[in-house]
């Protein structure tokens, strides 16, 4: 939704860290495939396998030192709809994104907002595809 607004170092570092957030819990589903392909298109860069090897903390680390506010808040935003793209907000995945928060130095209400508005948001997206779709 808002990748396309990072430069090419904060979007390498938010791939390895998303890939690493979508196969924390030890389930890497079809759908947490699908949005680190989607996540690539709109970024305009490959699926980089060699994030499996990145490690967390330095992954947070850098983006703390190549994010301003703006960056921060976007990449948290897109960790979080990456974390409930497949209906399992795992406690492995909260406690990855509360991390995030902490390093970043963002307000937890803000976490919360946008997990808020990203349920939201899947819940109408269901809601679109049932009317369009019938499915």
């Amino acid at each position: 939704m808002f990748l396309n607004l990072l430069n090419e170092e904060q979007k390498e570092c938010f791939f390895k860290y998303a890939y690493k957030l979508a196969t924390v819990d030890g389930q890497y589903t079809k759908s947490e495939e699908e949005m680190l392909l989607a996540y690539c298109d709109e970024m305009h860069v490959p699926f980089n396998v060699e994030a499996e090897k990145a490690n967390v903390e330095e992954l947070l680390e850098k983006l703390n030192s190549v994010c301003g506010e703006q960056e921060k808040k976007i990449v948290l935003f897109e960790a979080i709809g990456l974390a409930l793209v497949d209906n399992k907000y795992d406690e492995s995945e909260s406690k990855m994104l509360k991390a995030m928060v902490q390093k970043f130095d963002l307000e937890m209400s803000f976490k919360e907002d946008a997990k808020k508005y990203v349920e939201e948001y899947i819940q109408l997206q269901a809601k679109i595809n049932t009317l369009v779709l019938g499915a």
